[in-house]
């Protein structure tokens, strides 16, 4: 897969990659791992999630300390001159002025683009680990362009005002929520009227990976319908939403790629 393929602020490592595509080679360990893991969902969602945060740091302590895999990608989200991507560029055309952008689950880096031509760009990070990911960036003498922000994408209107951004960002992160439905909500309601929230997920990640650490939904795309779903639950995030956003959802090879325009 290119870098153009892959989703733009995932922080996807050659690790995390191999990783994923290990677990996907062996069909009997993932079989083994959905076994126990898809009776550890009945658990209550937020408490589950905490339970699971250490594999999550775990990981990014790898990731930070091999930087990033020595992948072109981390390489990128270190550039403070990393233009905007074209595929959010193209949601903010009829932007005028400064240009605000939240990008929720960002990890320790946002791989969002810093430069949108001559225009001023307020980029803002946050992730409920952002204090862990700091304490690892600066044992490992890592500064990034934009620090992270603590964060929490069920509680996004308790930290910023409605309307506050022309433009919200995921990417491989609100599969990883313990309420990804009532995140994309808030995530709506940080945008203004007629702004974009743009998200894009590998395919049925958690099945994918057997429920392993924070892998405890899937995201997928059926008959143009937004789906969120697990062994325990499924949610059109479409039709639970389609009052307050116009909502474009498609299937890009493996990935879910989803477009919510807010309409109140």
């Amino acid at each position: 897969m290119s870098d153009a393929r892959v989703p733009v602020a995932g922080p996807i490592s050659l690790f995390k990659t191999g990783l994923r595509n290990r677990l996907k080679a062996s069909k009997l360990v993932v079989g083994a791992l959905r076994a126990v893991n898809s009776r550890l969902l009945r658990q209550e969602p937020r408490n589950r999630w905490r339970t699971q945060l250490p594999k999550e740091v775990s990981f990014w302590k790898q990731w930070i300390d091999s930087g990033g895999g020595n992948s072109e990608r981390y390489r990128q989200g270190l550039d403070r001159s990393l233009p905007l991507q074209p595929e959010l560029a193209r949601l903010l055309d009829a932007t005028e002025g400064e240009v605000r952008i939240l990008d929720v689950g960002a990890g320790p880096i946002s791989f969002v683009g810093k430069v949108f031509g001559d225009r001023p760009v307020t980029l803002v990070p946050v992730d409920p680990l952002a204090e862990e990911y700091e304490r690892l960036l600066t044992a490992a003498g890592v500064e990034p362009p934009v620090p992270t922000r603590n964060g929490s994408a069920e509680e996004l209107s308790k930290q910023f005002p409605e309307g506050s951004f022309d433009l919200v960002h995921a990417s491989n992160s609100i599969d990883h929520a313990f309420d990804p439905v009532l995140a994309i909500a808030e995530m709506v309601k940080m945008v203004r009227p007629g702004g974009y929230v743009y998200l894009s997920h590998f395919r049925n990640e958690g099945h994918q990976n057997g429920y392993y650490g924070l892998h405890q939904w899937n995201f997928d795309v059926e008959d143009g319908e937004f789906i969120v779903w697990n062994p325990v639950q499924r949610r059109s995030v479409t039709s639970e939403l389609r009052q307050v956003a116009e909502i474009e959802a498609r299937l890009d090879g493996d990935l879910t790629e989803v477009t919510l325009r807010r309409i109140a």
